[in-house]
């Protein structure tokens, strides 16, 4: 790949979908964004985002255990 094939690539932020993130999820296992920033190569922004839209379709829950602490399961 030569150097302007590799500046064409998005950024891993632009690859990773949702559906990425939940299957890095275990069922029923409770997650932070940190431990999940841990798993996947994106932002604390994008991940963020990700998590959201999982939890607006209804394919994870946020429990908020103290202020400004979530939790995804």
């Amino acid at each position: 790949m030569s150097d302007k094939d590799f500046e064409k690539q998005p950024p891993d932020d632009e690859i990773l979908t949702r559906d990425d993130v939940y299957q890095e999820m275990e069922p029923f296992e409770p997650y932070t964004l940190n431990d999940l920033l841990q798993r996947v190569s994106v932002s604390k922004g994008r991940l963020w985002s990700l998590l959201r839209s999982l939890h607006q379709a209804r394919k994870i829950r946020k429990n908020e255990s103290e202020p400004n602490k979530r939790i995804w399961v």
